[in-house]
């Protein structure tokens, strides 16, 4: 259909409309005309209806008479209840707008019961807006209707047209129904030069591929001439920048204009580069990281001029401002010269003319949010005095210059340099201020930074805030860094706690509360501890509901100095003096922690020793690395007391605490005695012992560790319990047998030295072999104590070793040594 309508250039004959009850035409014969695309040819089929007679013509005469009926009824009531009379014509039809409005009502009555019989809630607007997509219902009015995927009504179109024929009137010549239909209704179709309907292929074709193009040969010298033309306009349109640029910079004076800021997003910035001037001057931008909320007034960024640290102040509003007003702002901003001011260098511009920052001298030690809010700064009063003093001197030379105030005077734009000396920023180039800052707050505008409100007075929350506010609302400002500086906090708070979720919110209901002053007007709580009754009374004084109760800064420095004299005047010795006490504090501190240091490694070395061998302790200490080491000849006992479990069954059990202890502290003591002999592991009343490690002793191992295993039996054996009139004596086992073994450290928080081995496994199935109060040898150990002699020995025979070979084993009687 889309390339059958682009034929008709002829506005001036044809227009379409929206289809209406002429539709309904003539009730006779009715001729429709469809249209169809087969192989690039639209062909043109003509059919003839007649509702009378036809299968359907009772429904179609059924839906007539319902439009007709419902047309009387609007026609009536807008008589009788409006006093509105229509026109009489042959058609009466009504006004598209009174029928779609009725056709509205049929499609919500429609959704509505559709809603309910799928069991969906009707009030749900989503649900009613879902079912409404492609949905299609039937008006008595204007017949089936059909809604887009949109929910947007599908409408109808009708072609019509005007020629002699038709009297000078509009008739309808083709409908065009919502599936692209058409339909001719009677009317004849006239076209100005064309007989009969148009071409179905225009001259061309539909892509205009079927003509043959007249190809022009563009010469040397037109190009020539176009390459030229357009050099001259590049050259043209940089030289005006150029001139622009330099025009600023040379009215200002001094290089006050600082060229091509690449980027202007603050939390993008990672590394940034100005580019080159025409003096040489270059400016590399570094990230200054914070992750505080910040309004784009007081974002600050460190960045490199001239081979100096500078600050970059982002500014609020980034649009091209006009030269003059920037000059005029300019010359009375560089006449501003004082110690408590940041001074203003220039402004940083990019490629499209936009100022991106204002340039300032660098304050290293940053804002005075910063100062307040790091624990790790100890601020005394003098230094907290020094400061205040810094900033009213600042506000005192404010107020006597043509800036007259600044308005934005919070803890963000109070800066500190690398002095320790007070600075106030902020106060420069109001032509970057943006409007919705300076609005009233309005609960509405949740999108708002409304922390910056905190700092500003109720008169000028209650109307468009000027863009320098006034001074006494700077007054009221300079009352809520008084209660910050005294209670070390955010305005509105008593402690340092970093901002929360929802703290957007909390500053919103405190500004829209202080805009409509409540009685009481509502100010920071501030312990009235915190400060001395003068400064309290001052702080109060600067933030009264009425301005005029409000002190001017002359008169607030003329009573902070009578309240704190000469405090934080010489703030120089004084921070020599603080640094001295800290100093000295820090001595202390690492004295201490270093006695606490050294007391707790020689109680962990010590520790060390007496659970692992000497030499394995001391390489442990020093973090050798250990590996696990086989020894050729080692001499092994393995010990516990016969039948302990049933000696002592009717003991409690710290009566048997106490008998291990006794084992133990026996053990220990003969130990101490032999160098060569050393307790590997020990469980209640089972120990094991080794001779011949971690220091190798050649063959004196089996003589060193019988030695020991006869003190043992000896010094056990004394130990009784039970009661005095039934006393008992403990009855030492042991088997003992020579081999090699293994020997590791097992473990990293509790280090444990361990052997392993055939020879381990022999000397316990001794033990259990063994009996009360005797000591079973095998005979390796026995060859090696009859080559030393002075060890008589008595033979037991072949004792059973479980998964082993039956040995050959001695009890070991006693020593001539």
């Amino acid at each position: 259909m889309f390339r059958f309508f682009q034929q008709f250039n002829y506005t001036d004959v044809v227009f379409f409309i929206d289809a209406n009850d002429e539709f309904y035409g003539p009730m006779g014969d009715v001729i429709e005309v469809t249209m169809k695309n087969e192989m690039r040819e639209f062909l043109y089929t003509t059919k003839f209806q007649d509702f009378n007679g036809s299968k359907d013509g009772d429904e179609v005469y059924r839906k007539l008479l319902i439009n007709a009926h419902q047309i009387s009824r609007v026609i009536e009531k807008s008589k009788r209840n409006y006093n509105y009379t229509y026109p009489i014509g042959a058609s009466q039809a009504l006004s598209p707008v009174v029928t779609h409005v009725y056709d509205a009502f049929v499609l919500y009555a429609n959704l509505v019961s559709d809603l309910i019989t799928q069991g969906k809630d009707y009030r749900d607007g989503e649900a009613v807006g879902s079912l409404a997509a492609n949905y299609s219902f039937y008006s008595p009015l204007n017949g089936n209707v059909q809604l887009d995927s949109n929910a947007d009504r599908v409408m109808s179109f009708v072609l019509k047209t005007m020629s002699s024929s038709t009297a000078g009137k509009y008739q309808a010549a083709i409908e065009f129904d919502s599936d692209g239909n058409m339909k001719l209704l009677g009317a004849p179709m006239s076209l100005p030069g064309q007989i009969g309907m148009p071409p179905n292929v225009p001259e061309c074709g539909f892509k205009h591929n079927m003509c043959k193009v007249k190809v022009r040969v563009i010469t040397k010298g037109e190009i020539a001439g176009a390459i030229i033309g357009s050099l001259l306009i590049c050259g043209t349109i940089a030289a005006a920048g150029r001139y622009s640029r330099k025009k600023l910079q040379n009215t200002l004076a001094d290089p006050f204009l600082v060229e091509d800021l690449c980027g202007r997003s603050l939390h993008a910035r990672k590394e940034r580069r100005i580019r080159e001037t025409e003096d040489g001057d270059e400016i590399t931008v570094q990230e200054e990281s914070d992750d505080r909320h910040h309004t784009a007034q007081t974002a600050m960024t460190l960045a490199f001029y001239n081979g100096a640290t500078v600050s970059l102040q982002e500014t609020a509003r980034t649009e091209a401002t006009s030269y003059p007003d920037i000059v005029e702002e300019a010359a009375s901003i560089r006449r501003l010269q004082h110690a408590n001011l940041q001074k203003v260098i220039g402004i940083a511009i990019n490629d499209d003319n936009l100022c991106d920052f204002i340039v300032g001298e660098a304050c290293q030690k940053g804002s005075l949010t910063d100062l307040l809010l790091n624990d790790a700064n100890r601020l005394d009063w003098p230094f907290r005095h020094s400061l205040i003093k810094d900033f009213i001197a600042g506000m005192v030379y404010l107020h006597s210059t043509p800036i007259v105030s600044t308005g934005w005077l919070t803890s963000h734009s109070c800066l500190i340099d690398s002095r320790l000396v007070g600075r106030l920023s902020d106060y420069a180039f109001t032509l970057f201020r943006r409007d919705e800052d300076l609005e009233p707050p309005n609960p509405e505008r949740t999108d708002r930074d409304f922390e910056l409100l905190l700092w500003r007075a109720p008169e000028l929350l209650r109307r468009f805030m000027p863009e320098r506010g006034s001074q006494k609302g700077d007054v009221y400002s300079f009352g809520i860094l008084l209660q910050q500086f005294f209670v070390r906090s955010l305005p509105y708070r008593t402690t340092t706690h970093k901002v929360q979720v929802g703290e957007k919110f909390k500053a919103m209901e405190i500004a829209i509360e202080v805009k409509n002053g409540a009685i009481p007007p509502l100010r920071p709580r501030v312990p009235v501890s915190a400060v001395s009754n003068e400064l309290y009374e001052l702080m109060e004084s600067c933030w009264e509901e009425n301005p005029l109760d409000r002190p001017i800064f002359l008169r607030i420095r003329t009573l902070f100095r009578a309240i704190v004299g000469n405090s934080g005047d010489n703030i120089v010795e004084q921070l020599i003096a603080s640094l001295d006490k800290q100093a000295t504090e820090l001595e202390l501190k690492v004295e201490a922690q270093t006695k606490i240091y050294l007391e707790e490694k020689a109680r962990s070395t010590n520790m060390i020793l007496q659970l692992l061998p000497k030499g394995i302790g001391v390489a442990l200490i020093r973090g050798e690395a250990l590996i696990p080491e086989i020894y050729r000849g080692v001499t092994v006992q393995s010990s516990d007391i016969s039948n302990f479990s049933v000696s002592t069954k009717d003991l409690s059990p710290t009566e048997i605490v106490n008998i291990i202890t006794q084992i133990h502290a026996t053990v220990d003591t003969i130990l101490e005695s032999s160098t060569e002999v050393i307790c590997i592991e020990s469980f209640l009343d089972d120990f094991l012992t080794v001779s011949g490690l971690p220091v190798p002793n050649g063959t004196r191992h089996a003589f060193e560790l019988c030695l020991a295993a006869l003190a043992f039996r000896k010094e056990i054996g004394r130990i009784v319990f039970g009661p005095a009139n039934e006393l008992r004596k403990l009855r030492l086992r042991s088997g003992i047998h020579t081999g090699p073994c293994v020997a590791a450290v097992i473990g990293v928080k509790l280090p444990k030295y361990c052997i392993f081995g055939e020879t381990v496994y022999v000397a316990r199935q001794l033990k259990f072999a063994g009996e009360g109060s005797k000591i079973l040898v095998s005979d390796t150990t026995t060859n090696l104590l009859e080559a030393i002699g002075g060890f008589p020995m008595e033979e037991r025979g072949l004792t059973k070793i479980k998964g082993r070979e039956d040995r050959m084993a001695y009890w070991l009687v006693g020593s001539a040594i």
